[in-house]
């Protein structure tokens, strides 16, 4: 796989750190490993930390990710309830959110960010004892 990355199981969350070079197989197996985890953690919020993946996507490449990546939320039992935030570097994100858009109408709550910090706050996670 071009995609290396190392999950983690928290309290509250599955947290993927991602790294290495952008292919959709290696992406779309990443997110099915992530969704089972959380349903066999009966977790409902993944963290996608997606900032050292290198490339840049096509509209069409970020049309497959988010219209595939959506089909396998909806295979899923939990579906609806597990929420996703994927943190990347800003360079790599689509102005426009394009696939944001995509997944969302498919009914994947997804946030797609820059901020890791805008990331967590939007999954509702508490990183320094307020939330």
């Amino acid at each position: 796989m071009s995609i290396q990355y190392g999950l983690q199981v928290c309290t509250d969350h599955v947290c993927v750190v991602c790294e290495g070079d952008y292919v959709l197989t290696d992406a779309l197996h990443i997110i099915q490993i992530a969704l089972e985890t959380a349903e066999r953690n009966k977790l409902s919020k993944i963290l996608f930390d997606w900032r050292n993946v290198q490339g840049q996507l096509t509209t069409m490449q970020r049309y497959e990710l988010a219209e595939q990546g959506a089909n396998l939320y909806a295979k899923m039992p939990a579906a609806g309830r597990i929420l996703i935030a994927m943190v990347s570097n800003e360079e790599t994100i689509d102005p426009e959110r394009f696939g944001e858009e995509v997944a969302i109408n498919r009914g994947v709550p997804l946030k797609v960010t820059a901020d890791m910090q805008e990331g967590l706050m939007w999954l509702g996670i508490d990183t320094d004892g307020r939330a």
